[in-house]
């Protein structure tokens, strides 16, 4: 079965963002989750700044309270089980750092995801618990490469 892309881009603003901080706030993942669902395969965050930082991507199958950009990544006690998927993506293992700019590529995941809204839209948080400084506002680019069930 063919990959299919999913791309979004965030604005994350010029300043220090603390470990466990937020970057670029609340994505909404439009359909991805309709029955019966995906397969998640790549996720793949670029990052303009170039910072040596670990990602993690929180996804949930409803919409969570949302969290903005640089504040602390703190879900809601009542979001908690709609979590249904957080890949890691650590520096130096999953990270390629160019002269000005990096790229984080997580490939051959196996992950099932199906939202729990009539919408089937998913919804993402982008964090770090490293945390970095970004020098100017800058766009973290997303790319999800999935299957349909």
């Amino acid at each position: 079965m063919a990959l299919k892309r999913f791309n979004a881009a965030l604005t994350v603003a010029a300043t220090a963002h603390a470990a466990n901080a937020v970057i670029g706030g609340l994505l909404t993942l439009y359909g991805l989750g309709a029955p019966p669902g995906i397969k998640l395969r790549t996720v793949q965050i670029s990052d303009s700044s170039g910072l040596v930082i670990t990602y993690r991507l929180t996804i949930f199958d409803a919409v969570p309270t949302t969290i903005a950009d640089d504040a602390p990544m703190t879900p809601a006690d009542a979001d908690l089980n709609n979590i249904i998927s957080e890949p890691v993506l650590d520096a130096p293992t999953y990270q390629k750092v160019y002269t000005n700019n990096s790229v984080h590529i997580r490939e051959g995941m196996d992950v099932d995801l199906m939202s729990s809204e009539a919408s089937g839209h998913l919804y993402g948080m982008l964090w770090s618990p490293t945390g970095g400084t970004f020098v100017a506002t800058v766009l973290v680019g997303l790319l999800l490469l999935y299957e349909d069930q």
